[in-house]
């Protein structure tokens, strides 16, 4: 059970009972910020009646002093998760319990409104009506351009920019922009060093938790990407990707410099060497050159195995 009280001027509060009832109330409790961001379940949305007005904190429109209150959200696992979901617009208005019980004269009974499924609790139908969607699987919001479905408006603009190609967020200290927020603090993390997630085997740190996951693979011998044609199995799934142009005969990385196509990135940038005349890989032993680390290797053979004549 999670107590969460806040504190805001001068709140709109609209609630459902027989029609629409609009009620002002004042609370005298902390972090409200935090209040709606758990109560809407993510923090990008702000309940859209909420408005702050500069008036007197802790006093109501008509200069009553109220009282401070505090909500309660219970979270209760769903029983049955397979169970046929039925659309919201099948969904009747007592499937949305609204716990309050308002009396004469006094708001300090005002309770949020409570799935039906799982108990959640919402300070708005706003929110409850978004949330019900995860139940039924309801997804009203479609991409105009690949018409992939979504159940908020809010995903639906994130996902936009991956048409557009928008990046609203940049790095301050390197410029690189990013089109989504939580993208742009992993990037962060290159820049202060912080890796948070630690592998219980060897202690490795790891800056993203997706990172730590396909690492931990190496000590388990996980391999849950399997090839459809050989059956081949790998640990990580661009490790897939990249096996399978060996059946499709996919060369998506191309020179630019005479337009011959390789496999591999790294194939790719072998070739360049050879109009670069770059040679990265030299012999400890006499210093000579190469531009590939296969042909160092064959190299180095002529100083470990010597003709050794026959007596």
């Amino acid at each position: 059970m999670i107590l969460i009280g806040c504190w805001i001027k001068n709140v709109e509060i609209w609630t459902l009972t027989v029609g629409v009832m609009k009620e002002r109330a004042t609370f005298f409790q902390p972090n409200s910020l935090h209040f709606f961001q758990l109560l809407d379940e993510y923090q990008e949305d702000q309940p859209p009646w909420v408005k702050e007005e500069q008036e007197e904190v802790g006093t109501s429109q008509e200069g009553q002093q109220l009282q401070g209150f505090t909500f309660t959200l219970v979270s209760v696992k769903t029983e049955d998760d397979d169970e046929e979901k039925p659309q919201l617009h099948q969904i009747q208005d007592n499937d949305f319990k609204e716990t309050r019980e308002p009396q004469s004269g006094d708001v300090t009974n005002i309770k949020p409104l409570s799935c039906s499924v799982c108990k959640i609790c919402f300070s708005w139908r706003q929110g409850l009506c978004r949330h019900m969607r995860t139940q039924t699987g309801e997804k009203p919001f479609s991409c105009s351009v690949c018409h992939k479905s979504f159940s908020r408006k809010s995903t639906l603009q994130r996902h936009m920019r991956s048409h557009t190609g928008e990046k609203p967020f940049s790095c301050s200290v390197c410029d690189k922009s990013f089109g989504y927020k939580s993208k742009l603090q992993l990037h962060m993390r290159s820049h202060t060093g912080e890796k948070p997630f630690s592998c219980s085997v060897c202690s490795k740190s790891f800056s993203q938790k997706g990172t730590l996951q396909r690492h931990i693979r190496s000590h388990t011998g996980e391999k849950p990407f399997s090839c459809s044609v050989c059956d081949k199995s790998f640990g990580q799934k661009s490790k897939l990707q990249r096996h399978m142009r060996s059946h499709t005969g996919e060369k998506p990385f191309s020179c630019s410099v005479c337009n011959k196509s390789f496999g591999y990135k790294s194939t790719l940038q072998d070739h360049m060497r050879t109009h670069t005349g770059d040679k990265p890989f030299s012999c400890t032993v006499c210093n000579k050159s190469f531009g590939q680390k296969s042909n160092l290797q064959l190299h180095m053979r002529s100083h470990t195995f010597r003709y050794q004549p026959l007596c």
